[in-house]
């Protein structure tokens, strides 16, 4: 009898000792399950996880209540609690997903682009430099919209610019076309010296005479304009 005792607390004292094992190493697992509902998705997840789980409590619950199984007070108060954790943790689930959809919330570099994009609409044509009568020397050279340019080729290296020549409408339409050409080309190197990126096109065109009548010796239309090309390649270096 004493043998068959000893026998079954050593057989008691091996299970027990088998038990005390050291805790396995969780760490591994639980940075998977981290990573898993990391940022406003995994966010979205938790709480959608949570609202079902707390619904199919709570409509158990009723259940038990329509066929008239084990219902009480208790039950009730649990049964509302659960379906309030519900609507809650479908509050932050639609949040959460909202903000994972919001490009701005997510990517602000995206919107940043978007918003320089905008600028470029906004500033679409440029204007940088007026000439005397017959010249193609520029003058009053609009230095702030040259830098802008060549910020803006710098941000966007594959950038595009036409860069517009226009004439008064005093003389001969075909010379004012050459000297609405020339102009061009001059604003284009001064762009060039003034450090617009290289990889930036910039191209040439003569408008030539700008609207009005034949002979007006308007300031205003002897210029040069810079067209930003609305196709913008958004790639940076």
């Amino acid at each position: 009898m004493k043998k068959t005792t000893l026998a079954i607390a050593l057989g008691m004292a091996g299970l027990l000792g088998g038990c005390a094992t050291t805790p396995h190493d969780t760490s591994a697992l639980d940075a998977k399950l981290n990573q898993a509902y990391s940022g406003d998705f995994g966010d979205f997840m938790h709480h959608e996880m949570l609202a079902i789980e707390n619904l199919q409590h709570a409509r158990l619950i009723r259940q038990y209540w329509k066929d008239d199984h084990y219902w009480n007070i208790d039950l009730e108060a649990d049964a509302l609690a659960a379906g309030d954790r519900a609507i809650k943790h479908r509050q932050d689930s639609e949040a959460a997903l909202i903000r994972w959809h919001d490009n701005c919330g997510r990517h602000t570099e995206i919107c940043k682009r978007l918003d320089d994009l905008e600028t470029i609409h906004m500033e679409k044509v440029v204007p940088i430099a007026y000439f005397d009568t017959a010249k193609s020397a520029p003058q009053n050279v609009n230095q702030a919209g040259v830098d802008e340019l060549v910020r803006l080729s710098k941000k966007f290296p594959y950038l595009s610019l036409d860069v517009l020549g226009y004439t008064d409408t005093v003389g001969a339409k075909g010379k004012n076309k050459g000297l609405a050409h020339r102009r061009a080309h001059a604003v284009g190197d001064l762009l060039g010296k003034q450090g617009i990126a290289k990889t930036t096109r910039v191209r040439g065109l003569a408008v030539g005479e700008a609207g009005g009548p034949d002979n007006t010796a308007n300031q205003q239309n002897r210029r040069v304009d810079v067209r930003i090309d609305s196709d913008v390649n958004f790639h940076r270096k």
